[in-house]
């Protein structure tokens, strides 16, 4: 097996232990194929090029214990373009930790004596704006030891000077169902010369990135969210009411950025069509709000809680009981706290997690989570409406049009 410099020692020790961690790996000759250490280039100008070399990066083969013994470097097939590997030098140990990367050129193949390492340099030359990867392969009596290169290729065009400035701004970054949320966005003009259109981006828990269009719609493709702008300095609202019931959990990011107008922003390149700095602000919307979660943190799940999802948007209100320590009541509005109280102690109860009980919990989360319910029963004069039983846990639930209405434990 085959391995390549480590960059990462210190240096007062980088050519004994450099030496010392190739040759130990060569030695056991030949039985499996070896994997240098990735090349990974900076990002770099179309028609330009980056190199890399010694000492800074790990493109130095030699064999033995502390590089003490022969082995041939037979042949090298690839990378292919935009990749290059090139300027062979056969050097000691001294010359490449110093960094005397050119001081004996060399061919393939060549044989690499005591104390010598066969140095090589990766050079990447971009022939388009985006993302290429490649990798050479080294042939040895050890076998075949592969380096993977990788490298991006940019824009050589700067854009344009004149730019604005673009802040979001939530009202909250922890969200709870029926938590009200504010999105608000600032513009600055600054140097920017022209209008400009505004993009308006949404990352969601999954992954899934969206743009909000001028519509109002939401969609996978690039679509600005306002055009043609004459930007001033002001504060405009992207949105402002309750969380929708059914988003998922989860972490969201939102983004926002100026582009010239009229220009379509190149996702591998953004910089020429950039007319300011990408805002970006965070949230996290969750079941239990920080100061739910903080109490359960020190307390355990409550004995005892009375849950109760109302209106449209619904209002949640819970009550929280704990019998454990001091008897304490907790009222909890939308995860804000109204009360805490002692009240008398007495026997503890089921400790269901207050997390399950959500607006958009169905009977298929409930039963996921608890297992079959001992009853299901429709009610007879409230369509649309559902009893489920836990006789075991002490646990009423009403569902209403399939989600949460309210939920009760008591005590057996």
């Amino acid at each position: 097996m085959i391995r390549s410099r480590d960059r990462s020692l210190i240096p007062l020790f980088r050519a004994a232990v450099v030496a010392a961690s190739l040759a130990a790996m060569l030695a056991t000759a030949g039985r499996a194929a070896a994997q240098l250490t990735p090349i990974n280039f900076p990002d770099t100008p179309v028609g330009q090029t980056s190199t890399v070399k010694c000492p800074t990066n790990s493109v130095g083969i030699c064999f033995g214990q502390n590089c003490s013994a022969t082995g041939t470097i037979q042949g090298i097939t690839g990378p292919d373009r935009p990749f290059k590997i090139t300027k062979l030098n056969l050097l000691t140990v001294s010359q490449f930790n110093t960094g005397t990367c050119e001081a004996s050129p060399t061919a393939l193949p060549v044989t690499v004596g005591p104390g010598k390492i066969l140095a090589f340099q990766g050079t990447f030359t971009p022939t388009s704006v985006g993302t290429f990867s490649g990798s050479a392969t080294f042939s040895t009596p050890a076998g075949p030891a592969t380096v993977n290169l990788s490298g991006k290729g940019v824009s050589s065009n700067p854009g344009r000077t004149d730019k604005g400035l673009i802040a979001l701004q939530l009202s909250s970054n922890t969200v709870v169902p029926g938590s009200a949320l504010g999105i608000q966005y600032r513009t600055a003009r600054k140097t920017l010369q022209g209008n400009a259109d505004l993009y308006f981006v949404a990352g969601f828990p999954s992954g899934q990135i969206l743009f909000v269009n001028d519509q109002g719609g939401v969609t996978p493709s690039i679509q600005p969210f306002r055009r043609n702008v004459n930007v001033t300095d002001t504060t405009q609202t992207v949105f402002s009411g309750p969380v929708p019931i059914d988003a998922a959990f989860g972490n969201y990011t939102f983004y926002m950025a100026m582009v010239y107008a009229g220009m379509t922003p190149d996702p591998n390149n953004l910089t020429p069509s950039l007319a300011s700095p990408i805002a970006q602000a965070s949230l996290t919307y969750s079941a239990l709000s920080p100061d739910q979660r903080s109490i359960i943190a020190a307390r355990g799940n409550p004995d005892f809680i009375s849950v109760l999802s109302v209106g449209s948007p619904p209002v949640k209100r819970e009550a929280w009981l704990f019998q454990s320590g001091t008897p304490t009541q907790i009222l909890w509005v939308n995860g804000v706290k109204q009360s805490q109280d002692t009240v008398s102690g007495g026997p503890g109860g089921p400790k269901l997690d207050p997390s399950l009980f959500t607006p958009q919990m169905t009977l298929g989360q409930l039963t996921a989570a608890l297992g079959p319910p001992t009853s299901v029963t429709p009610s007879p004069i409230a369509p649309g409406y559902q009893t489920v039983v836990y006789r075991a846990l002490g646990l009423t639930v009403i569902l209403k049009d399939g989600q949460l209405g309210s939920a009760v434990t008591v005590g057996q």
